[in-house]
């Protein structure tokens, strides 16, 4: 996506290209939530004495390192576009 100048406005595609990227981002942010909040009861039912809750638990070792591996690469990915984007900004003024 072309980057626009402060007197330029963006055009209909970049708009919807700006839109499209939004959405994604809320999909994927929801099913970060929704993956927290039962990685969280999980571990509340691992903790739990009773039989029955303990067969429901469907996080085991290795989804949760699969969940920690897709975080750390999503937190490096970010950082390092946010420091090309910050450089990029200096290099223009």
């Amino acid at each position: 996506m072309p980057i626009t100048t402060p007197n330029q406005l963006p055009t209909s595609s970049q708009k919807e290209n700006l839109i499209d990227l939004c959405t994604s981002v809320g999909e994927a942010f929801s099913k970060f939530g929704v993956l927290l909040r039962d990685l969280d009861i999980s571990s509340r039912r691992a903790l739990s004495n009773n039989e029955q809750d303990q067969q429901l638990i469907g996080w085991d070792e290795q989804s949760t390192t699969m969940f920690r591996q897709a975080i750390q690469t999503f937190a490096i990915s970010v950082r390092d576009i946010s420091t090309a984007v910050a450089e990029k900004r200096i290099r223009e003024r």
